[in-house]
């Protein structure tokens, strides 16, 4: 019984040295990002996209297929980003966020209003020396909103089906002032409202869900 337990225990730890120890390959999707009609310009609002400025090239980023990003400014001088991470095994921003010296509290839902939908997204408050931010997200996994648990469950199916999915977190980031987070929520969803009347049918259910 000892020789068995301690193989047992032998390839067990073998196991977890080469699903933890190896570099991972990157994730593959159905990669539906460039296909989405996401305007550039919409009522009072003006963008420049950012995500060739993001440096994705490390092994710690094999998790990710490809990424969507511009930074949204109006007239009265307020910017916001819209991210949107195609990729599988999603990390939560707080713990993202944490990781480079930010402190994050956690929002009541934010409800937002898609085309007369009206759905909750997931908010947090981030901080850090004089910079500030309302951070809203939301998952959506093959046109279906998931919550962390669902993400998780849908990950383990397709990945052990082998089947490719569209996987997105849509993030949009406000920066604020610690006493204005109030507004900082407000123009996140007139902009999530506005946007919405300016999209597609297919393309709502790939980032709002159905």
């Amino acid at each position: 019984m000892n020789k068995r337990f301690l193989l047992v225990t032998i390839l067990l730890t073998a196991a977890i040295a080469l699903c933890f120890g190896l570099p991972k390959p990157r994730y593959t999707s159905l990669d539906i990002l460039p296909a989405l009609n996401i305007p550039i310009e919409f009522g009072d609002w003006k963008s420049k996209d950012i995500s060739g400025k993001l440096d994705l090239r490390g092994e710690q980023y094999n998790f990710i297929n490809n990424v969507f990003a511009r930074v949204y400014s109006n007239s009265q001088g307020r910017e916001l980003l819209l991210l949107i991470l195609d990729a599988g095994n999603f990390h939560n921003p707080k713990v993202c966020y944490g990781a480079t010296g930010f402190t994050a509290s956690d929002l009541p839902d934010t409800g937002l209003n898609v085309s007369g939908r009206q759905f909750k997204a997931a908010t947090v408050y981030l901080s850090k020396n004089n910079t500030n931010l309302v951070l809203t997200y939301w998952l959506c996994i093959n046109k279906k909103l998931v919550g962390w648990t669902g993400q998780k469950i849908q990950e383990f199916f397709y990945s052990l089906l082998n089947k490719k999915k569209a996987g997105l977190m849509v993030r949009v980031d406000v920066p604020t002032f610690p006493n204005d987070k109030d507004n900082a929520v407000r123009l996140a969803q007139a902009f999530i409202a506005e946007l919405s009347k300016e999209l597609s049918g297919q393309d709502i259910e790939y980032i709002f869900g159905k």
